[in-house]
């Protein structure tokens, strides 16, 4: 479907240019407040080259982001593109260093999913995100222990999702609530589901036990959703 569209799309910029809307022109800088579609995908994975797109979108949008110069440890360990993100788009969360790819996709997230999945299951809306941090120069955890491949982390390109505190003061965590088919469960998983939308990995605890109580989502070079 979405081949047909840009095809369609694509026609009518030749013939009729002026008869397209501005939110189906791939050229308009990327607006994270925007609401998404095929497009968006596009402007999106073109953070990943030009840390600029990434900058002037956040920037321009309604994040508490503060844009920091890059953060060289290493050539294993380092930041680039850095920003210090301390609020989403409602949602606030312990300030956290990290790519600029990563707060935008967290803000699109957390705009486009998170807050609708919480309406639709719990009635209210998420007012803080906890989290494990972004940033740990370190090698990749397994279940058969450390690997010898350098994690996404140490790049700050992962952030780890611990829970939440919603807006009437309830948290949800996933340690305590991701099993079961409770309100607090189905928001869980509406909330794993998106992000799988919105990021190459995510694990959850159906990955294995190492993310009993966290969803793990980066941007390396690995497509998962778990």
């Amino acid at each position: 479907m979405r081949f047909i569209l840009a095809l369609i799309l694509g026609a009518l910029m030749i013939a009729r240019p002026e008869d397209i809307p501005r939110a189906y022109l791939p050229w308009p800088p990327l607006d994270l407040d925007a609401a998404p579609n095929f497009v968006t995908g596009w402007k999106v994975r073109a953070m990943a080259v030009d840390g600029g797109i990434c900058r002037a979108a956040l920037s321009a949008s309604s994040a508490g982001a503060v844009l920091l110069p890059d953060k060289e440890v290493s050539e294993q360990c380092r930041i680039r593109h850095r920003v210090r993100l301390s609020t989403v788009s409602v949602a606030k969360l312990t300030p956290v260093e990290t790519r600029c790819e990563i707060a935008a996709r967290l803000y699109l997230w957390e705009r486009n999913v998170l807050q609708p999945a919480a309406r639709e299951h719990l009635r209210v809306g998420v007012a803080r995100i906890h989290h494990f941090d972004s940033y740990a120069c370190r090698a990749m955890r397994t279940s058969r222990g450390t690997s010898g491949r350098m994690s996404e982390h140490a790049s700050a390109n992962a952030i780890d999702i611990a829970g939440f505190t919603l807006a009437d003061g309830n948290q949800i965590s996933l340690l305590r609530h991701w099993d079961g088919d409770t309100p607090e469960a189905k928001f869980l998983r509406a909330a794993r589901n998106g992000l799988c939308d919105w990021f190459n990995v995510t694990l959850s605890p159906d990955y294995n036990r190492l993310h009993a109580d966290h969803f793990h989502v980066d941007m390396g070079p690995f497509l998962s959703c778990r």
